[in-house]
């Protein structure tokens, strides 16, 4: 069982206490003797910045991050980011920051492939490599720059049919092993998109 609140448990935003309990169920996923997949569905507060969970067996067994409890930050998109989403990304490229806050230039994208996956679309976007004019180029990072970005598109996704506030994002910074068997190092992928289809 999930336990799980908002807001620093934030009783209002929740059942009474504060938090509420939600059961995990099986997944379609491979599975063997060492791996298996489950998943819950929750509904997240639109006032929520948050998220504050444990694990519980529900008969007394605790996974609490020894008393701490465990807190993901609750994302909202900007206006700017929801813009994106609407297909200038594409065509632009990506702006992102440098470690002095200073805005570096916006990546080109060289190209997409787009694959059924699960039930949604893998997109492969294949990044220019940056020029050395471009803020935020540094030698070393020309060797280690990402360039290959994988995005996982739900079934109905379409860039002209942005709901507002934008399209909810998860960021995964493992690519090579969130979606294709074929890539990941040992053989067996997340399959991310058929996570999210389930």
């Amino acid at each position: 069982k999930l336990h799980h609140g908002w807001n620093g448990w934030d009783e209002g935003l929740a059942a009474p206490g504060g938090s509420t309990r939600a059961d995990f169920k099986p997944t379609a996923l491979f599975r063997d003797e060492k791996t298996d997949w489950w998943s819950v569905l929750l509904e997240v507060p639109a006032s929520a910045t948050t998220f504050n969970f444990d694990f519980t067996d529900g008969s007394g067994a605790w996974d609490n991050n020894r008393g701490g409890n465990y807190e993901l930050p609750v994302l909202s998109p900007s206006p700017s980011q929801a813009g994106a989403a609407g297909g200038q990304q594409q065509q632009q490229g990506a702006g992102s920051s440098s470690g002095d806050g200073a805005a570096c230039s916006a990546r080109i994208v060289q190209g997409v492939e787009s694959r059924p996956h699960g039930a949604g679309t893998l997109h492969v976007v294949t990044l220019a490599k940056r020029s050395p004019q471009d803020r935020g180029y540094t030698k070393s990072g020309r060797w280690s720059d990402e360039r290959t970005l994988r995005v996982w598109t739900p079934p109905g996704w379409s860039p002209d049919k942005t709901p507002a506030g934008g399209w909810p994002t998860l960021y995964l910074t493992d690519g090579q092993n969130a979606f294709e068997d074929w890539l990941a190092h040992q053989g067996v992928s997340w399959r991310a998109g058929y996570t999210a289809s389930d």
